[in-house]
């Protein structure tokens, strides 16, 4: 079985889902890490997503690269540094209209310090990981 730092979008190891069942709009609507619920799964791009309402769900299917975190979900630090490495979605940031996951919040508070930076170097990094990854 794929680890979730060696697939193309971090997952729970036990259920599947993406981002550990977390609803990726919550962040953007709510504010907030919010669990989803299996009455609104939705599959795109080969894994399982959870939505909190029905409402967040249709939101996603109608444009899902505007809600998906940034590099699959992989801790945005990490990606900066080279790496793919697992997230908790409790620890987050949105940054020019993106989702960014973290690992920890010492990860988030050193990734602020150089945002623009940091995003640069994922992108880069991404670009090629990616590819690498699993679905």
């Amino acid at each position: 079985m794929a680890t979730a730092q060696s697939r193309r979008v971090v997952t729970d190891s036990f259920s599947g889902y993406a981002i550990y069942g977390y609803d990726p709009v919550a962040y953007f609507t709510d504010h907030a890490a919010k669990r989803g619920k299996r009455e609104y799964e939705f599959v795109w791009n080969g894994v399982s997503w959870l939505f909190e309402t029905r409402a967040n769900l249709e939101v996603f299917k109608a444009d899902p690269d505007v809600y998906a975190p940034a590099y699959g979900g992989h801790g945005a630090l990490a990606m900066a540094r080279g790496y793919a490495a697992g997230c908790n979605p409790t620890v987050w940031a949105l940054y020019g209209d993106r989702l960014f996951l973290f690992y920890t919040h010492t990860s988030r508070a050193a990734w602020a310090e150089a945002v623009e930076a940091h995003i640069r170097k994922s992108d880069e990094v991404w670009t090629v990981l990616e590819g690498t990854l699993s679905r």
